[in-house]
């Protein structure tokens, strides 16, 4: 039920933008799910959006700030705060650990040395 209102919906945007357009006049569903036939009808006429609900175009921009949103946290530098640091502290540590381990144990035998 919904799918037809959304149709006729579109339908009728259809029609009241291009009134003076003679093949307008009786558009079919296939024309309709046809995704070329609506990119052409958009890029002709931005009335056409009109006859979509307001849903739609709200949900459209949403989707397009969210992704903005992500986009700009990731050219974002990282903020240093304070369990940042206490991580970094913590990360430092464990990497000295394991260097001073690496340097002072013996090195192992190889092949070539023997």
């Amino acid at each position: 039920m919904i799918m037809k209102i959304l149709r006729m919906r579109i339908v009728d945007g259809i029609r009241t933008s291009f009134l003076c357009v003679r093949i307008m006049e009786n558009v079919t569903r296939k024309e309709i799910e046809d995704p070329a036939f609506i990119n052409e009808c958009v890029e002709k006429n931005f009335a056409f959006l009109k006859s979509l609900p307001p849903i739609f175009r709200t949900l459209v921009f949403q989707r397009n700030k969210r992704e903005l949103r992500v986009t700009s946290r990731n050219k974002r530098a990282l903020r240093v705060t304070s369990r940042n640091r206490r991580v970094s502290r913590v990360t430092k540590r464990i990497r000295e650990t394991n260097e001073s381990r690496e340097s002072s144990s013996p090195t192992p035998l190889t092949s070539a040395a023997v």
